[in-house]
């Protein structure tokens, strides 16, 4: 029905319409300032199968709740594993089991790597800092592996236990494994170098237990196991090292191999199935456990080597059915991608990849993770600036924020373990504390989640004057929120508007050309928005 204003002379025609919250990240820069955005919540489409209709909501992300105290006044947070029913933490230069100190690191700094792994049937956790490398038993006796053993020595009492290496070294180690008691080493036997193999010296039995001296340091701490082996890769080389098979302590020198298709060290691993993933700057190879008699038993998977890279070595975050990894190549920029089986897929979009190249060379100390919480799995990459967040199953990207600062800081937890109750923990990057990410919590450890939602802009297909009547916010928002506008690109904004979740609506909304929304929530409530719904007239100029 067409109308008149009075004022103006012009004619208008009524067009009630519907702004949804949903889409994707339009970041047109790397401030992030501009365009639809969503921090704080994620979004969820709910398919009718019997009237083939789907709707898409915006929804609250979880809060967390403190639990664990690891260590009063906090630290540096390094690391974060979760095995037999505790969870281990790196804080500073010190290995936890729950709130309990059981190692002292040579280092403070830096990413620690942990994986767990089996040696003839018991489990055992491999802790690694890029140094050195221990071993936790399931009773916390920890055991560095890389240690330094003394020569043998004549007429020397030596107990069950000892471990020597010859005099002239012949690459391997030997342990005391019968002790007649009176006895002690007289002459120094001939050393077998074949492990398992045993020597006996006056009462002394000495087994041949590994071999010594090819522990990478340094390395980098991503560490694999597969097959009875430990992967570790050199820093600064192209050589992925493995220990002797069902045996960490052994490390050959000549147990490595080279990952060498492209002249590009390796930056970090990965496993996939029963391949494992061998990053490099701009180049990636997979390699398989091909029984070789001799050096690693690890051999090149040919065929199937990628020209893609890893730019986030600590930010790969890899499940049953894929990895996840910040890529980038020699042609330039970054990217995310999915690699399921042997395919990569790139799955950011272009307003994400300016983010991740502003970054810069900061891009190589980022942590990230997968999360699996409210029916989602989420991929999380901490950025300086930024914590950007993949829905694997919406395939959509959002922002995460630590605190109810309307700057948005990054997300401050840059560790998950899943203790398998269907809830996650996550690790303070500074403050000594584990949090339980909870579903039914809208709270950071009491502190409000500010939900912030940007929305396109809306200008009914034409750059034509609007007047906006009215407008009404659809969804299930809890107690209260507020709504602001902008007219001008997202530059200046209009006061907060306060409504009740009762009565959503706003009349008088004034004119514009091209309007964009922002809904802001921060009360501990589920949210779930739909759209925003309103009434103008369109001018004809």
């Amino acid at each position: 029905m067409a109308k008149v204003n009075q004022a103006a002379g012009t004619q208008l025609t009524s067009q009630p319409e519907r702004l949804p919250f949903a889409g994707t990240l339009m970041y047109r820069s790397a401030s992030r300032t501009k365009d639809q955005r969503f921090i704080n919540c994620f979004q969820e489409s709910i398919k009718n199968e019997v009237t083939d209709s789907k709707k898409v909501f915006v929804v609250k992300r979880p809060g967390l709740t403190r639990s664990t105290q690891v260590v009063v006044g906090g630290g540096t947070a390094r690391g974060l594993y979760y095995w037999n029913s505790k969870f281990y933490s790196i804080i500073g230069s010190t290995l936890y089991a729950n709130s309990t100190a059981i190692q002292t690191l040579n280092t403070s700094s830096g990413e620690v790597g942990m994986v767990e792994f089996d040696n003839v049937g018991v489990s055992y956790l491999f802790v690694c800092d890029g140094t050195d490398g221990w071993v936790v038993s399931s009773i916390d006796v920890v055991t560095q592996v890389n240690q330094t053993y003394s020569a043998w020595v004549a007429a020397t009492n030596y107990a069950a236990g000892d471990r020597v290496v010859p005099t002239v070294a012949n690459g391997y180690y030997y342990e005391v494994t019968t002790d007649a008691g009176s006895s002690h080493a007289a002459t120094e036997p001939t050393w077998p170098t074949t492990i398992g193999n045993t020597v006996v010296d006056q009462g002394i039995t000495w087994t041949c237990q590994g071999e010594y001296g090819g522990f990478p340091t340094p390395h980098i701490p991503t560490p694999k196991f597969i097959d009875g082996y430990m992967l570790l890769p050199l820093s600064n080389s192209m050589d992925v090292y493995n220990s002797d098979v069902d045996n960490i302590y052994g490390w050959g020198s000549s147990n490595f191999v080279s990952s060498e298709m492209w002249p590009d060290n390796v930056v970090g691993l990965a496993r996939q199935n029963n391949q494992v993933l061998a990053f490099g700057h701009y180049s990636s190879e997979f390699f398989y456990d091909a029984a070789n008699a001799s050096g690693s038993p690890m051999s090149r998977n040919e065929g199937t080597a990628m020209q893609i890279g890893c730019a986030a070595p600590y930010a790969i975050y890899e499940n049953e059915r894929f990895v996840l990894f910040v890529g980038q190549s020699e042609s330039g920029g970054r990217a995310v991608w999915m690699l399921e089986g042997f395919s990569p897929k790139k799955v950011s979009t272009e307003a994400i990849e300016r983010v991740l190249d502003e970054e810069g060379t900061s891009i190589a100390t980022a942590t990230g993770y997968g999360l699996r919480t409210k029916g989602h799995l989420f991929y999380i990459i901490n950025l300086t600036s930024c914590t950007l967040v993949y829905d694997v199953e919406e395939k959509v990207w959002h922002e995460w924020s630590t605190n109810s600062s309307t700057t948005h800081v990054a997300f401050t937890y840059g560790h998950v373990a899943d203790s398998g109750g269907g809830k996650s923990s996550l690790l303070n990057n500074t403050d000594g504390y584990l949090y339980i990410v909870d579903p039914d919590v809208f709270l950071d450890n009491a502190t409000a989640i500010l939900l912030d939602a940007y929305t396109t802009k809306y200008d009914g297909s034409t750059m034509n004057r609007k007047f906006m009547h009215n407008l009404n916010v659809v969804g299930d928002l809890g107690s209260t929120f507020t709504i602001r506008w902008s007219d001008d690109d997202y530059t200046t904004w209009n006061s907060f508007y306060t409504l009740s979740s009762t009565r959503p609506f706003l009349t008088r909304c004034g004119s514009f050309r091209r309007r964009a929304f922002n809904v802001r929530h921060t009360a501990d409530e589920d949210v779930r928005m739909e759209a925003i719904e309103f009434e103008v007239d369109v001018g004809t100029h």
